[in-house]
């Protein structure tokens, strides 16, 4: 990786969310009206212009040199300036805590880890205000398990902390970019790392504040934590926390891939407790990272996209959104066009909780996903969970948008799933509240156990031709409340809601466009032929009124079974 590289940074508004950028799929037109595109900068990725004399210099601590090799061998604060061809070593003790001050300083090593430590309780590495800094491993890029070598630019066997409110540039060639083999905490820090492997790595944890991270990875992950182990404290470790700042995660495979759990909450400012942090978070994979190493696109198509489109959250009906144009619809439900290994947007071995933040992924494979079965080293196994709790989330996915190996549940927020083969998939499938978007080249939302809706707004919509579903249940359908909008082909083979087992529906507003079974409830319903499709629509009932999203076109009939009453009028 060239330090010249150019980054383009996706620029997100509360308004804006990322959606694919491929072409429309023949007879599904988009509504162009509803499509935009965003701003995409390019940068150059920070020069090293630091000169001078470098130094080590210390008032309560002891650091040695030999060489080109400094020593750092007691706790204390060490200030860092110039630059120099060598290595910064920490072999502390057990207990000690170093923080080491970067005050213009670059620092690169072609023989180990340009910073390395081998002993400490925490080690602090602070980018002064108003400074830029430079780490760079110049090494080969590692082709051997070597113990003596750290596998990183900058290695750790302690506990990490990277803060300040300067500049940090990690540039890694041998393998990893930042890595730990205990906790990571980023704060304040504008951070750039690059990468052949994985950009950050935490073993026991990743926990992000604030700060703004850009983390690249050619042929690994983003962010990866390993361990899933309990602590000392009974802690169970392997998760990635982001509760602030702004990510911008460029990865081969995996943006955020967790030994254990991803959290993705608002949080509280450290400086101003008054002050609530939302974190922003923007994925993309494989293909649609600019920067992926040949080696993991082998298996697929090298062209990546150019511009990223978005749909306007203020669109039509207050919700906006519109039909995804990346996949091809109807017919083969066997999706080809994804990674031939893992390079999805979030994925955890355990549970992902979403409860805030702006969070946009173009992933190559699923957009979201969280496994089951694992067994980890505390005794306990993934269950493979999911839950968006709050939060604004976009996905535009290869494969699946959002997929749980065990059970998705929506309470709130806004999940919108521009472009995907499966939109929603798990074992259970629980809506309570929120507003979930999901536009799918195969079934929108489909669960092999059960869906249960008892609240919020679902619309999933395919083509209207196809082998494909709207909602497809193994199991059971059932809903108490809300509002359904479901899409889907007009023909018997395929349906906008295909259950293998029993149908309840006793509350709320069920709208089906395309194919739909009756269905045995005490729901008013409406029928109305015509032809619907490439425009979102206010559907009047006697009592209320229900918003779609943008549809596909071609739908030949609606049904709606609510308890608004009648429907009385489309426009």
């Amino acid at each position: 990786m060239k330090a010249s590289h150019p980054l383009y940074l996706l620029i997100l508004s509360a308004a804006a969310l990322l959606a694919s950028c491929g072409s429309s799929s023949s007879g599904n037109t988009k509504n162009s009206t509803q499509t935009q595109v965003i701003s995409v900068s390019s940068v150059s990725i920070a020069s090293d212009t630091v000169s001078g004399d470098f130094s080590i210099t210390t008032d309560d601590g002891t650091v040695t040199q030999e060489g080109s090799i400094y020593t750092i061998s007691s706790a204390g604060t060490y200030t860092v300036k110039g630059k120099a061809t060598g290595m910064i070593y920490v072999n502390a003790g057990d207990e000690d805590a170093v923080e080491i001050d970067l005050e213009g300083a670059s620092l690169s090593y072609g023989k180990n880890s340009p910073i390395f430590v081998a002993n400490a309780d925490e080690v602090k590495i602070k980018a002064k205000k108003g400074t830029e800094n430079f780490i760079t491993d110049t090494r080969a890029e590692q082709t051997t398990e070597d113990d003596s070598q750290g596998p990183g630019a900058i290695y750790a066997k302690a506990d990490l902390k990277l803060v300040g409110q300067g500049s940090l540039t990690v540039t890694g060639t041998y393998n990893n970019g930042v890595h730990t083999s205990k906790d990571l905490k980023i704060k304040n820090q504008t951070l750039t790392v690059i990468a052949p492997n994985n950009a950050i790595k935490g073993n026991d944890s990743i926990e992000v504040t604030s700060g703004t991270i850009t983390a690249i990875s050619s042929a690994g992950d983003a962010l990866k934590t390993t361990s899933t182990d309990l602590s000392s404290s009974s802690k169970q470790r392997g998760t990635v926390t982001v509760s602030g700042g702004t990510l911008n995660l460029f990865a081969g495979c995996d943006g955020i891939d967790a030994a254990y759990n991803i959290e993705i909450t608002n949080g509280v400012d450290e400086d101003d407790p008054s002050v609530t942090t939302i974190p922003t978070i923007n994925i993309l994979t494989n293909k649609f990272s600019s920067y992926s190493d040949s080696s993991v696109l082998s298996a697929e198509s090298t062209s990546s996209s150019s511009l990223i489109k978005t749909y306007d959250l203020a669109g039509p009906g207050g919700r906006g959104g519109g039909p995804g144009g990346g996949m091809v619809p109807g017919g083969d439900t066997k999706n080809t066009d994804k990674a031939e290994d893992s390079a999805k947007g979030l994925k955890a071995a355990n549970g992902i909780y979403i409860s805030g933040g702006v969070t946009a992924i173009q992933a190559y494979d699923d957009g979201i996903h969280a496994n089951s079965g694992d067994a980890f080293e505390s005794g306990s196994t993934g269950v493979g969970a999911i839950e968006i709790s709050g939060g604004q989330t976009t996905v535009s996915a290869s494969d699946d948008g959002v997929h749980a190996d065990g059970t998705l549940s929506i309470k709130d927020g806004s999940l919108t799933i521009a472009d995907s083969h499966e939109g929603i998939e798990a074992k259970n499938i629980a809506i309570s509240g929120g507003t979930t978007v999901a536009y799918a080249s195969d079934d929108a939302a489909n669960a092999s156990s059960s869906i249960n809706v008892s609240g919020g707004y679902l619309f999933a919509c395919v083509p209207a031709n196809g082998d494909t579903d709207g909602i497809d249940s193994n199991g059971t359908y059932k809903q108490t409340g809300g509002t359904v909008i479901t899409c889907g082909p007009n023909n018997m083979n395929s349906a906008s809601l295909d259950v293998d087992d029993s149908v309840n529906v006793s509350g709320g507003t069920f709208v089906a466009f395309g194919y739909m079974n009756n269905l045995s409830t005490s729901l008013t319903k409406s029928t109305k032929s015509g032809s619907y499709g490439n425009k979102a629509y206010t559907l009047k009932f006697a009592s209320g009124s229900v918003q779609t999203e943008t549809l596909y076109s071609g739908y030949s009939s609606l049904t709606a079974y609510s308890e608004l009453g009648s429907l009385s009028s489309i426009s």
